[in-house]
């Protein structure tokens, strides 16, 4: 892998206990407002934005783990 002088390389996991179901749903709205209104912060910042099919691949799997097949859009 080739990295541009004065770039990094990140990684972010979210990795919540399933037995605090009410703390992962309030995990998981912090990033869902990352995902919609922290967009344009983060592009101001110079940061790279997430592909907007990845975010809906993230999504989706939070609705089914997370709030057991509820929308949360």
């Amino acid at each position: 892998m080739k990295l541009i002088l004065g770039s990094y390389l990140a990684a972010t996991f979210i990795l919540v206990p399933s037995e605090k179901p009410e703390m992962n749903k309030r995990v998981t709205a912090f990033y869902e407002w990352c995902y919609k209104d922290g967009q344009e912060i983060a592009k101001s910042l110079g940061f790279v934005l997430l592909a907007e099919s990845l975010r809906g691949k993230i999504q989706n799997y939070w609705i089914k783990k997370v709030y057991n097949n509820t929308i949360i859009i």
